[in-house]
């Protein structure tokens, strides 16, 4: 049963994440601002995790964000 639980919630997590994208796609700035909120932590720790260094994994960070918001609007 608690495997059927934990399913039922990673299902319906994918499902927010792709009304995000879509709301995001659609231009809405807000709906990006809540994808780096939720995401920046991740990002920066799988950054860290392979360039071992807190700047220069800030500054690579950045750059991603940066790239998906510019690719988003396009």
């Amino acid at each position: 049963m608690v495997a059927f639980v934990y399913s039922c919630g990673e299902e319906e997590k994918h499902i927010q994440e792709q009304a995000l994208v879509k709301r995001i796609l659609n231009g809405d700035e807000a709906a990006f601002r809540e994808l780096v909120t939720t995401y920046r932590h991740y990002l920066f720790q799988t950054i860290f995790a392979i360039v071992r260094h807190a700047k220069d994994a800030e500054d690579l960070s950045q750059d991603v964000w940066t790239r998906i918001y510019f690719l988003s609007i396009k």
